[in-house]
Protein backbone atom coordinates (compact mmCIF):
# COMPACT_ATOMS: atom_id res chain seq x y z
CA UNK A 1 0.00 0.00 0.00
CA UNK A 2 2.54 2.54 0.87
CA UNK A 3 4.45 1.79 -2.65
CA UNK A 4 1.00 2.19 -4.42
CA UNK A 5 0.96 5.95 -2.73
CA UNK A 6 4.97 6.88 -3.87
CA UNK A 7 3.83 5.47 -7.48
CA UNK A 8 1.42 7.89 -7.46
CA UNK A 9 2.90 10.84 -5.24
CA UNK A 10 5.87 10.48 -7.88
CA UNK A 11 3.77 10.23 -11.29
CA UNK A 12 2.37 13.63 -10.27
CA UNK A 13 5.28 15.44 -8.40
CA UNK A 14 8.20 17.26 -9.23
CA UNK A 15 9.64 16.00 -6.28
CA UNK A 16 8.70 13.66 -3.18
CA UNK A 17 10.22 13.17 0.37
CA UNK A 18 10.49 9.97 1.76
CA UNK A 19 11.29 9.87 5.60
CA UNK A 20 11.86 6.98 7.58
CA UNK A 21 12.90 6.53 11.08
CA UNK A 22 14.79 4.36 13.28
CA UNK A 23 17.52 4.62 10.99
CA UNK A 24 15.93 2.62 8.10
CA UNK A 25 17.15 3.95 4.86
CA UNK A 26 14.86 2.30 2.73
CA UNK A 27 11.09 2.09 4.28
CA UNK A 28 9.47 0.43 1.50
CA UNK A 29 10.97 -1.63 -1.59
CA UNK A 30 9.98 1.53 -4.24
CA UNK A 31 12.01 4.28 -1.87
CA UNK A 32 15.03 2.07 -2.38
CA UNK A 33 15.43 3.64 -5.58
CA UNK A 34 15.97 7.42 -5.27
CA UNK A 35 17.04 10.10 -7.47
CA UNK A 36 18.33 11.82 -4.80
CA UNK A 37 18.79 10.93 -1.18
CA UNK A 38 19.20 12.85 1.95
CA UNK A 39 20.65 10.79 4.98
CA UNK A 40 20.11 12.32 8.61
CA UNK A 41 22.25 11.16 11.76
CA UNK A 42 22.88 13.16 15.07
CA UNK A 43 24.53 16.28 14.17
CA UNK A 44 24.79 15.80 10.11
CA UNK A 45 22.74 14.94 6.92
CA UNK A 46 24.51 14.04 3.92
CA UNK A 47 23.65 14.23 0.73
CA UNK A 48 23.85 11.21 -1.30
CA UNK A 49 23.66 10.13 -5.44
CA UNK A 50 20.35 7.87 -5.96
CA UNK A 51 21.79 5.30 -8.01
CA UNK A 52 25.06 5.00 -5.57
CA UNK A 53 22.50 4.37 -2.90
CA UNK A 54 20.38 1.66 -4.68
CA UNK A 55 23.06 -0.55 -5.54
CA UNK A 56 24.23 -0.44 -1.71
CA UNK A 57 20.88 -1.28 -0.59
CA UNK A 58 21.36 -4.51 -3.03
CA UNK A 59 24.51 -5.57 -1.84
CA UNK A 60 23.34 -4.95 1.64
CA UNK A 61 20.01 -7.05 0.45
CA UNK A 62 22.45 -9.97 0.03
CA UNK A 63 23.36 -10.32 3.34
CA UNK A 64 19.32 -11.02 4.06
CA UNK A 65 18.03 -8.07 5.31
CA UNK A 66 17.01 -5.65 2.95
CA UNK A 67 14.94 -3.50 4.70
CA UNK A 68 17.00 -3.29 8.07
CA UNK A 69 19.71 -1.34 6.39
CA UNK A 70 20.92 1.35 8.35
CA UNK A 71 21.70 4.89 7.29
CA UNK A 72 25.84 4.42 7.78
CA UNK A 73 25.88 1.17 6.89
CA UNK A 74 24.66 2.33 3.67
CA UNK A 75 26.91 5.33 3.63
CA UNK A 76 30.59 3.24 3.87
CA UNK A 77 29.02 1.88 0.73
CA UNK A 78 27.74 5.14 -1.30
CA UNK A 79 30.38 8.35 0.13
CA UNK A 80 28.72 11.27 -0.10
CA UNK A 81 27.98 14.11 -2.32
CA UNK A 82 28.35 16.83 0.16
CA UNK A 83 27.64 17.14 4.09
CA UNK A 84 26.14 19.10 6.77
CA UNK A 85 26.61 19.84 10.05
CA UNK A 86 23.80 19.91 12.13
CA UNK A 87 23.73 21.05 15.76
CA UNK A 88 21.74 19.11 18.41
CA UNK A 89 18.20 20.93 18.91
CA UNK A 90 17.18 21.18 22.67
CA UNK A 91 13.58 22.11 21.21
CA UNK A 92 13.24 19.63 18.20
CA UNK A 93 9.88 21.72 17.44
CA UNK A 94 12.04 24.86 16.61
CA UNK A 95 14.09 23.39 13.82
CA UNK A 96 16.56 24.92 12.06
CA UNK A 97 17.85 28.39 10.94
CA UNK A 98 18.24 29.18 7.14
CA UNK A 99 21.84 29.23 7.53
CA UNK A 100 22.03 25.75 9.13
CA UNK A 101 20.01 23.97 6.31
CA UNK A 102 20.77 26.47 3.14
CA UNK A 103 24.21 24.40 2.22
CA UNK A 104 22.06 21.57 2.27
CA UNK A 105 19.14 22.92 0.45
CA UNK A 106 21.33 24.34 -2.42
CA UNK A 107 23.65 21.15 -3.25
CA UNK A 108 19.97 19.80 -3.39
CA UNK A 109 18.63 22.24 -6.02
CA UNK A 110 21.42 21.89 -7.64
CA UNK A 111 21.38 18.12 -8.09
CA UNK A 112 17.66 18.50 -9.02
CA UNK A 113 18.81 21.58 -12.31
CA UNK A 114 21.18 19.12 -13.55
CA UNK A 115 18.60 15.84 -13.96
Amino acid sequence: AADTCLAMAEASSDAVIVESNSDVVAPTPLSSYPSLAIMVAPGEAYLVEGTRLSRALEAIAMSGRPWAAKAMEALELTGHLGRVDLPLLEDPDEGYPPDVISPLVEAVKGRLRKG
